[in-house]
């Protein structure tokens, strides 16, 4: 098995966020990470890569396991989500068992706009650096209006590092699909996840 995505979009659906990530920033997020890849990035979403009888959280960890980065997408409410929240940690359990960063490669394997907030986000996301998009993160934004044209500007500047940092991104680890789905079982289930899985990976 290897890759099957780009990225791993990991954001808060919850209220108006949905309809913003699909609306204002998607078309332009995978737009520019496709001119800067030289091809349509494989960006993983939950909402269109689960399908009717999945079992979701572990279709979710395969999705995760099988993503080169995660990008996410910072509010408040996203740091208040268990299931954000174990998205974020198994993807930076990975850079932590890859020694990344490091200075041969110094761009991490998580990526983070900022939609909200930005003062009580926790410790443990304080050595990276997100872009800010709190002045275009409004449902109301036209297309075409200095609003939407800032949006553009922002993403276009921040996406190279994404796709340089898909680009050298460890080889892909099978153990990691196990390792996702036993972290997405137990925070759907705290109780204790039987030592075998069904096999995804």
């Amino acid at each position: 098995m290897s890759y099957d995505y780009d990225v791993f979009l990991s954001y808060r659906r919850l209220g108006e966020w949905p309809r913003w990530v699909d609306q204002h920033f998607l078309p332009l997020f995978q737009h520019w990470l496709g001119e800067e890849m030289g091809r349509r990035p494989k960006v993983f979403i939950d909402r269109e890569g689960i399908q009717s009888g999945d079992s979701w959280p572990l279709r979710l960890a395969q999705a995760h396991s099988r993503s080169r980065v995660l990008v996410g997408l910072w509010s408040r409410t996203y740091f208040e989500s268990p299931w954000c929240q174990v998205e974020l940690a198994r993807m930076q359990a990975r850079m932590r068992a890859h020694g990344i960063p490091s200075t041969e490669q110094p761009l991490g394997l998580v990526h983070a706009a900022i939609l909200h907030d930005g003062d009580t986000f926790p410790d443990s996301v304080s050595e990276i650096q997100p872009v800010d998009l709190r002045p275009c993160a409004s449902v109301r934004i036209a297309r075409d209006s200095p609003t939407g044209e800032e949006l553009e500007r922002r993403i276009k500047g921040w996406v190279p590092g994404i796709a340089y940092a898909i680009g050298v991104a460890p080889e892909y680890d099978a153990s990691w699909m196990d390792e996702a789905a036993t972290a997405f079982l137990e925070r759907l289930n705290p109780k204790p996840v039987a030592s075998v899985l069904p096999r995804l990976g």
